[in-house]
């Protein structure tokens, strides 16, 4: 078992009950995966390697794949209209649902919360 932050993400990782070789992965409270399949340096690794091209790539709104809000450290992204999470200065993100509905996609939407809790 691992709990740990990185870069402002609290990780957890857990054994999966039933399933050798397999973790329960956690970041900010939210499950990523019940049977995520390797050990917890593993899983710990993976966990970093995503977080550190999430921020490399500009952070919220910048990675079409990691459009939820519970990848990003909490006070480092507002939510759009779309509750899409995007940088505070007034970025917008590029994830295929805020493409298909621009007018949500707009920072300052109704979810807009600096702490990223709805």
């Amino acid at each position: 078992m691992i709990r740990t932050t990185y870069r402002g993400r609290a990780l957890k990782i857990l054994a999966a009950r039933g399933k050798p070789r397999h973790v329960r992965t956690f970041i900010n409270g939210q499950v990523i995966s019940h049977a995520w399949q390797g050990d917890d340096a593993q899983a710990l690794d993976w966990f970093r390697q995503i977080i550190d091209k999430l921020d490399a790539s500009g952070g919220p709104g910048h990675n079409p794949y990691y459009a939820q809000a519970h990848w990003y450290a909490p006070g480092t992204y507002v939510l759009n209209g779309n509750g899409c999470p995007v940088t505070p200065d007034g970025g917008t993100c590029i994830c295929s649902g805020c493409l298909r509905r621009p007018e949500g996609n707009l920072p300052g939407g109704s979810l807009n919360d600096v702490t990223g809790v709805r």
